[in-house]
């Protein structure tokens, strides 16, 4: 029995295994929030450079590819190798594992060796960019799965989406739509009652008689190009909120986990025995 791959997957796999190389990169870039180790390898593997012949610039580079990459595998912002020292020192000290500055992202200072903790008004900040941000996901997921296109009269701002045999309210963007609804099919638009029921819902005759000119004239190019553009803002826009909203979500987590460690920290400290002055039972050398 032959077994045989569709050349559509086929095609993807390749297209994959060539762009890996890229993605690998722009993990890196996006990890150490630095071009170094990417230039770094262009100019030693693909360039074939040669090292610089001075002690300095060689030492200088070569603390610089360990800062980077302890950036790149422990998320810790630091500047120098003095940060890295301190940070393990500090660690060692208060007893922290490398994880758990790792889950609080950058929280930890490495230049004075402490923890930011988030302000009330911050996490109201990142609270209420959430709960936007939920609202534009909607709204964008709508965009890209609805075959209405959305319209807007400039003079009234009213807004409706159009069908292909049908008009409706526009309800894209809660919870900023209205609570009337209506619908204009093709057919009702050679009747008066088109009117009256549009004038119970807010629309002028002149924005029906827009809408029916649309339903009629039977051309429905237009509509489906404006759809196709539509679909794609859309997915820009979902996205967009959606790594947003990935982002908002982590800075909260992190910083809820940077207080918790902030309070054992210091729960740790109050729990070492302090030193004892001496009485005068006791023997002063």
């Amino acid at each position: 029995m032959n077994i045989t791959i569709d050349p559509t997957f086929q095609n993807l796999m390749v297209a994959a295994t060539s762009l890996m190389p890229l993605i690998l990169f722009i993990i890196i870039i996006y990890r150490t929030r630095s071009g170094y180790i990417l230039l770094k390898f262009l100019w030693d593997k693909v360039l074939r450079g040669k090292g610089s012949q001075y002690e300095s610039i060689k030492t200088f580079d070569s603390e610089q590819y360990e800062v980077h990459r302890f950036i790149y595998h422990y998320g810790i912002k630091v500047r120098n190798l003095m940060e890295i020292e301190a940070t393990l020192h500090w660690m060692k000290n208060k007893d922290v594992a490398m994880y758990e500055l790792r889950r609080i992202k950058d929280r930890f200072t490495p230049k004075d060796q402490k923890i930011r903790l988030a302000s009330v008004m911050e996490f109201a900040y990142l609270a209420v960019s959430i709960v936007l941000l939920y609202f534009i996901t909607i709204a964008a997921t709508k965009l890209t799965i609805t075959n209405e296109a959305w319209y807007e009269f400039k003079q009234t701002t009213h807004s409706f989406l159009l069908g292909k045999d049908y008009a409706k309210n526009s309800d894209l963007f809660i919870p900023f739509t209205s609570d009337k609804k209506w619908e204009l099919t093709r057919e009702q638009c050679g009747t008066r009652d088109a009117f009256h029921r549009a004038a119970e819902v807010g629309l002028l005759e002149s924005e029906v008689q827009s809408i029916c000119y649309r339903l009629t004239t039977g051309d429905d190019s237009e509509r489906r190009a404006d759809v196709k553009v539509q679909k794609r803002i859309g997915w820009t826009l979902l996205a967009s909120s959606l790594y947003l909203l990935y982002l908002a979500v982590i800075a909260i987590v992190a910083a809820k986990r940077a207080k918790a460690l902030d309070k054992r920290i210091n729960q740790h400290v109050n729990a070492l025995p302090q030193s004892q002055p001496p009485t005068n039972n006791q023997d002063v050398s």
